[in-house]
């Protein structure tokens, strides 16, 4: 209500405005030789109409900018709930499985180091970040005795493996803030040479942040104990990074990745970073 009455009064002002010109014009032809609306009111009338509509205006964007300030925030505020309840989920059930605690963490701090040395703007490490915190949440639907197999997998369960990019992303779904992490998420499996999954895309059709997190969660699983084997020794995870340069990983990732181990970036196995 406040609102239409504010504009009503503009509407006011406007039509005062253009109906005291309307009569000055009247005088100027009918009564040429007699000035019954002096030049002079004229003119006040329209800087104070002038004045009046520049200075609500500025108030009314005043208003509106305040407006949009607090829904974004509230929009933020509402955005980091959802991920902290999903940060909540992936946390509890990493720490059912040994091997996996800690996990999507590492993957963050690895992929974020290399992403950094690589030159990503805030905005872009936001949302990596985002990603790799969520990158394994479609591993809930998978069942604990294919995650947790000793033996080789079977065909079968490599079927069940494979499908959890893309039902992370159906997890994620209703969050539509998340459009940027969710690509990310869903082709972390891809491979260098167009071989990985689910989209068997190659090369740099693979998302950047993809490429980066390939390496990460790599690395991460190779510096990790397993029910199968212990951590690998540091020299044989450069050698499996080496060797798998421009087939599973991009050459630029890895070279980036080596370059922070050499100059000492990622030092202790629980992925403890100085970067």
């Amino acid at each position: 209500m406040a609102k239409q009455g504010i504009s009503g009064f503009k509407t006011w002002v406007l039509a005062y405005a253009f109906c005291i010109t309307g009569f000055r014009l009247v005088d100027e032809y009918y009564f040429t030789t007699v000035e019954v609306i002096p030049d002079s009111i004229i003119l006040g009338t329209v800087i104070v109409a002038i004045g009046y509509l520049w200075i609500k205006e500025l108030k009314d964007r005043q208003v509106l900018q305040r407006v949009n300030k607090e829904l974004l925030e509230s929009q933020g505020q509402l955005k980091q709930a959802h991920l902290n309840t999903i940060s909540t989920l992936i946390n509890v059930i990493e720490a059912k499985d040994p091997y996996t605690r800690g996990h999507s963490e590492r993957v963050k701090i690895y992929s974020l180091a290399m992403a950094k040395r690589i030159g990503f703007l805030k905005e872009d490490l936001d949302t990596l970040e985002t990603a790799c915190i969520l990158h394994d949440i479609g591993k809930t639907l998978i069942p604990d005795s294919i995650l947790h197999k000793i033996e080789p997998l079977t065909n079968e369960d490599w079927v069940q493996i494979k499908k959890h990019p893309q039902a992370a992303v159906d997890i994620l779904g209703p969050l539509t803030f998340l459009t940027k992490e969710k690509e990310i998420i869903l082709h972390h499996h891809e491979r260098y040479d167009g071989n990985g999954y689910p989209g068997r895309i190659r090369g740099t059709a693979i998302p950047i942040g993809s490429r980066i997190m390939a390496v990460a969660d790599s690395f991460d699983a190779m510096r990790s104990k397993r029910p199968y084997r212990n951590p690998l020794a540091e020299e044989l995870i450069i050698q499996e990074l080496k060797v798998n340069c421009s087939t599973q990983f991009d050459p630029q990732i890895v070279e980036t990745m080596l370059d922070l181990l050499s100059d000492g970036s990622i030092v202790g196995i629980d992925g403890t970073m100085d970067f």
